[in-house]
């Protein structure tokens, strides 16, 4: 558990501070808001015993800091009673407590993301990190289990279905008062009723009294208990107080962000045609009927899965296609004496920002984990851009006022030389009928072996020094080419680059001959 505060603007709800309770197995978060930190010890003793009863387990350990809002005879009495277990965490150690230290900075920052985009005041501030607690238990993943915290703790997946957009303007028909024929039929209000989540500029300015903070079967502050009332998994729950909240940034933040979302977008700085209107949910339902049709909606976990279905086997044929184009291998006879690699394929569905599947992803692996050192793979090590090095790149161009430029090599691995020899099994499900005892024999890299992030960096830095440019002598991911007064310079991440220079004619020539070469 957690309590942070005081805000310095009290919530619709009259309250100032918020106790955050995580359970440490399944990550399930409970937001409780208080008007004085001495109402925490009840509320922490109300809330296990609601758990308790509809879970049916029991609160083995309560992890909090000293703080006397959790350090007292009420709350020792009743752990003494029920005995759990009070664990404190060392003075000025956070880092003991860091399950709540990480989701009080994460309901934090989404809550002030929230308030800003919807061009909130600061009262609504206990709203917003009540909406943050609820969707992030009903979104976010638990990396070891794959499952959110709510699928976890219930044993059932949740509904978003009723998920709106924070502060959208929603509508309800006025049936109460009279009206003339020309008055408007619709109120806006906090009820079960029609959303507009895609407001138009004129109703930005009327938002502040027309929001929807949560599903609307959830009611302010009070919120949190009944949508967060039912857990208690044999785990540690965690509580601390050392986090205060910068509230004069917070307010600033706000301020500004409201300035900025309610000024004209300048016409030259829109991306896209400006005709084309708001993208809408018919929209994106359009976008989805492009797609069904020709890609396939299961992913499968296995070979023998993607083998019945013609739309993952048109993405392995597309996958052999290019090996074939780079020609990365030959079909030889099984070589005596030699390691001989596996492969097996590898499955992805590739999404839009809408999050519609456009397209099956397959690619071809080695199972490099069976390579011998010194024996099928030398050098393994190939520098990457670190993030600071990015950030001077965009540092300078921005000083200089020239355009960058992203670019990412297809394959990228398949460009790559080999230098040992390597020699892989057929994949499965597409042997040789004729040769099915025959094996690969690589003649450049592919993904999963040892040395294919070296052979590509190999590969292509000899290119670019042949065509003119040089490598940076303290950071090897920086290239430079000068011509005349002008020059042009980019950086490599992998198969990414960030290219650009003042002169644009540079700029498309490394375009030209990077597409002419890989």
């Amino acid at each position: 558990m957690d309590l942070f505060g005081p805000i310095p603007v009290r919530s619709l709800g009259g309250n100032k501070y918020t106790l955050v309770v995580v359970d440490e197995f399944t990550r399930f978060t409970w937001v409780v808001f208080l008007k004085k930190k001495n109402h925490a010890a009840q509320e922490i003793i109300s809330l296990i015993c609601k758990n308790e009863t509809l879970t049916g387990l029991k609160v083995k350990q309560l992890r909090s800091d000293h703080g006397t809002e959790f350090r007292n005879s009420t709350l020792e009495e009743f752990c003494d009673h029920k005995g759990i277990e009070q664990n404190f965490s060392a003075p000025r150690t956070p880092q003991q407590n860091g399950v709540a230290e990480r989701r009080n900075r994460t309901l934090i920052e989404a809550g002030r993301t929230l308030m800003i985009h919807a061009g909130l005041p600061m009262s609504f501030w206990a709203e917003a990190v009540n909406t943050a607690c609820f969707t992030q238990n009903r979104s976010l993943t638990h990396r070891t289990h794959k499952k959110t915290p709510y699928e976890m703790l219930k044993s059932r997946k949740p509904d978003v279905s009723f998920f709106h957009v924070f502060g959208c303007i929603c509508y309800i028909l006025n049936q109460r008062d009279p009206r003339s024929k020309f008055e408007p039929k619709a109120d806006k209000e906090l009820l079960s009723c029609p959303f507009d989540e895609v407001p138009l500029a004129g109703d930005e300015a009327d938002i502040s009294d027309s929001i929807i903070p949560v599903p609307s079967s959830l009611n302010h502050d009070t919120a949190a208990r009944s949508s967060n009332n039912s857990s208690g998994a044999d785990e540690t729950l965690e509580a601390d107080d050392s986090l205060e909240t910068d509230d004069s940034s917070v307010s600033n933040s706000l301020e500004s962000a409201s300035v900025f979302e309610h000024r004209y977008h300048p016409v030259g700085q829109i991306i896209g045609n400006i005709h084309d209107g708001v993208r809408t949910r018919s929209r994106v339902s359009n976008n989805f009927c492009m797609y069904v049709n020709f890609v396939s909606m299961i992913l499968p976990d296995k070979i023998h899965s993607a083998l019945q279905d013609a739309d993952w086997i048109k993405a392995m044929q597309e996958e052999l296609n290019e090996f074939e184009r780079h020609k990365v291998w030959t079909l030889v006879p099984r070589p005596s004496g030699k390691t001989i690699t596996g492969t097996r394929w590898v499955y992805r569905n590739k999404v839009d920002k809408d999050g519609i599947i456009t397209r099956n992803k397959v690619r071809l692996v080695a199972q490099g984990f069976t390579q011998i050192e010194s024996i099928d793979y030398g050098e393994t090590f190939a520098p990457v851009a670190r993030i600071e090095a990015i950030r001077l790149f965009l540092a300078y161009a921005s000083y200089m006022n020239f355009i960058v430029y992203q670019m990412d090599v297809k394959t990228t691995f398949l460009h790559g030389v080999l230098k040992e020899e390597v020699f892989l099994n057929q994949p499965p499900g597409f042997v040789d009928k004729d040769h099915p005892d025959y094996v690969y024999r690589l003649d450049k890299a592919v993904y999963g072996l040892k040395q294919a992030p070296r052979a590509w960096y190999e590969t292509l830095t000899t290119y670019l020094v042949e065509n003119g440019y040089r490598r940076g002598a303290i950071d090897n991911t920086l290239f430079i080419k000068n011509k005349g007064s002008d020059m042009i310079l980019f950086q490599i991440y992998v198969g990414d680059i960030i290219f650009g220079s003042p002169n644009e004619i540079l700029s498309k020539e490394f375009a030209e001959i990077m597409s002419q070469r890989f």
